[in-house]
């Protein structure tokens, strides 16, 4: 989280002014998920403030969105490999 930008997520123990943006961020993780195969992540460097709700749901919704990515190429992998063995058979 701390290579976002602090307008996005404050909360974090080292925030970097001029940090990565969220569509910037969510277009990163969709490309890496297509074009690697994802077997693992985590979130880091969040530190959750009492009345910063907004922060932790864009936390929420970066994880959300990178499952929903990673099951998306995933499916796509199994498809296509499927195709294939039908194909050659």
């Amino acid at each position: 989280i701390d290579g976002l930008d602090p307008s996005l997520v404050a909360q974090t123990g080292t925030p970097e002014p001029g940090g990565l943006g969220w569509y910037e961020t969510v277009g990163l993780i969709r490309t890496l998920a297509r074009k690697r195969r994802v077997v693992g992540m985590d979130l880091t460097e969040y530190s959750y403030v009492e009345g910063f709700d907004a922060s932790a749901f864009l936390c929420a919704k970066l994880i959300y969105k990178s499952l929903a990515f990673i099951f998306e190429s995933e499916t796509e992998r199994v498809r296509g490999s499927a195709h294939s063995s039908i194909a050659s058979a």
